[in-house]
């Protein structure tokens, strides 16, 4: 009988901006696939960062919350430091479109070959081709776990607008957004 591990097992994920929403549930799902992850968060977010951080430690993963603007070089350098530090260097860094810049892949420098840019629920690639440290297999796996956060995201999105709109503080500016982006996931 053969034993199968997880193809994420002890990789080192860095998720920017993982305190809140889609980042979060990414880091969650990376962690219960086996994964070591960094939850990246900006200095206002602290609290909200470490609960992930603690709902990974309370389900046996392993988790460190660090603070950085991804936006900001030093930050980036800041955050790749503490990584390595306490882990080793990142085998998967997740950016969610929000940070996505003509400067990000320089932020990140010789670790730009690691990142994996999610522009919207449903599209997730990566800007430089040849994933050096990830088998097949765990590629498969990074996709298929990150495919799953974002629906679960999305879900929780659209019933905390439904939950707004039923409380009467939902705009409907938002509530075409949501639409829009609704429509733009299922298409």
């Amino acid at each position: 009988m053969t034993h199968r591990t997880q193809p994420l097992q002890n990789k080192i994920a860095i998720i920017i901006d993982a305190a809140h929403g889609i980042g979060a549930e990414i880091a969650r799902r990376l962690a219960c696939a086996g994964a070591i992850v960094v939850v990246n968060y900006r200095s206002v977010q602290r609290q909200a960062a470490q609960k992930v951080e603690e709902e990974i430690f309370a389900t046996g993963g392993r988790a460190w919350a660090v603070p950085a603007n991804p936006g900001s070089e030093m930050d980036v350098q800041f955050l790749l430091e503490q990584t390595a530090q306490g882990f080793g260097e990142p085998d998967i860094i997740v950016i969610t479109g929000e940070w996505m810049d003509s400067k990000l892949l320089d932020r990140f420098g010789a670790h730009a070959y690691k990142i994996w840019l999610l522009q919207s629920p449903s599209c997730i690639h990566q800007p430089y081709q040849g994933t050096d440290g990830l088998a097949a297999d765990a590629v498969y796996e990074l996709r298929r776990t990150i495919n799953a956060a974002a629906l679960v995201a999305r879900q929780s999105n659209e019933d905390q607008a439904r939950l707004s709109h039923r409380a009467g503080s939902f705009d409907e500016d938002s509530a075409n957004k949501l639409r829009r982006h609704t429509d733009m996931v299922q298409a």
